[in-house]
C-alpha cells in the first residue's frame, strides 16, 4: 500500500465519522414557521433564531431530536 492508498483511506474513514456526526436534518420548509405559525418565512422553517432554538429544545425534550 503506498502514501496515495493511505490517504484515500484516512479520508474515507473521517468522512464517514463526520456524516455519523451530523445532525439530523429536521422537517422541510412548508411556508410557514414551524414554531409560531408566522406565514412570512418565506422558503425557512422558522421565522426567527428565536423560534428556531425553541422548537428544537421542545423536540429535544419530546425525544424526537
Amino acid at each position: 500500500m503506498d502514501v496515495v492508498d493511505v490517504a484515500q483511506q484516512e479520508e474515507s474513514h473521517a468522512l464517514s465519522v463526520a456524516l455519523s456526526k451530523r445532525k439530523p436534518t429536521g422537517p422541510l420548509p412548508r411556508g410557514y414557521c414551524l414554531e409560531c405559525g408566522d406565514e412570512d418565512v418565506g422558503n425557512s422553517r422558522w421565522c426567527s433564531a428565536k423560534c428556531a432554538a425553541d422548537w428544537e429544545r421542545r423536540e429535544k425534550q419530546a425525544g424526537r431530536l
